[in-house]
């Protein structure tokens, strides 16, 4: 089983860009901050960026998106 676990794992490191994954494993601790009323998707996005993590474009990311990418992060969490 833990043959078929890493390659889920490889698969979805080629599925899905960095901020997806960055933002899915951090799943409950960034669903606590974006679920007010008044997401401050910057300070995510900074903190996404200080981490580390850039866009395809190898540019920190912007606040659109790693908006757009917590919606697909979201959906996926809710269809497992």
């Amino acid at each position: 089983m833990p043959r078929i676990k890493k390659l889920d794992e490889a698969a979805e490191a080629d599925s899905f860009g960095e901020i997806y994954r960055w933002l899915k494993r951090r799943y409950r601790r960034v669903g606590s901050t974006v679920a007010k009323a008044r997401c401050p998707w910057a300070a995510v996005a900074r903190e996404v960026g200080a981490a580390g993590v850039l866009n395809t474009g190898g540019q920190s990311p912007t606040s659109e998106q790693v908006r757009d990418t917590w919606s697909r992060v979201k959906r996926d969490v809710a269809k497992e």
